[in-house]
């Protein structure tokens, strides 16, 4: 069974995504390693305790502003809260297009999550089949088990994946009227 449903995304929706993914990634202005990278691992330990030569393990993906990850994001490179919004924007709108052509509702909490584990482990995954098929109680059931890192729950991706539920439920719950269109 397929959605009947055409999504269309909003302004709206640009505002909560926006306000979403700056909420849960905070903003750093100089670029940090992933926090589950060989080198991230070892900058969480006290000095006395890391690796020797640790500086040389790597970082990547090197993440900087809003969690914005990419080939111009390596150690050293720094940005302001205003560069980072405005790419924040434009990844937001994209992902929204995405979820639009993919027909899955247009919600914060999908493109927090899609933000969060890329377009492509997305478009393959049961959450997206279950979004696309109106099947809503199976999709907030894959969408929790997004929440690994290096083969490992973290409490941090449960609780995210928790919040964009919650997100994704405001939506339908303001956009699903019986059988009939979502508001544009």
């Amino acid at each position: 069974m397929t959605s009947s449903f055409t999504w269309k995304y909003t302004s709206q929706d640009v505002d909560e995504s926006i306000k979403h993914i700056m909420k849960e990634e905070g903003f750093m202005a100089e670029a940090y390693p992933d926090p589950f990278s060989p080198l991230g691992i070892e900058l969480r330990k006290p000095l006395a305790k890391r690796a020797p030569r640790y500086q040389e393990l790597y970082g990547t993906p090197w993440t900087i502003g809003y969690g914005r990850t990419g080939p111009d994001v390596m150690p050293g490179t720094k940005t302001t809260k205003d560069q980072e919004i405005f790419w924040l924007k434009v990844r937001v709108t994209e992902e929204l297009q995405f979820l639009q052509k993919l027909n899955c509702p247009t919600s914060a909490g999908l493109v927090g999550l899609i933000y969060n584990i890329g377009k492509h482990a997305f478009r393959r995954s049961q959450a997206c089949r279950a979004l696309q098929e109106g099947r809503w109680e199976d999709a907030y059931r894959e969408i929790t088990e997004f929440n690994k890192s290096a083969g490992k729950v973290r409490a941090g991706l449960t609780k995210r994946r928790a919040k964009e539920i919650e997100l994704l439920k405001e939506y339908l719950s303001r956009n699903l009227h019986s059988n009939t269109e979502p508001k544009a």
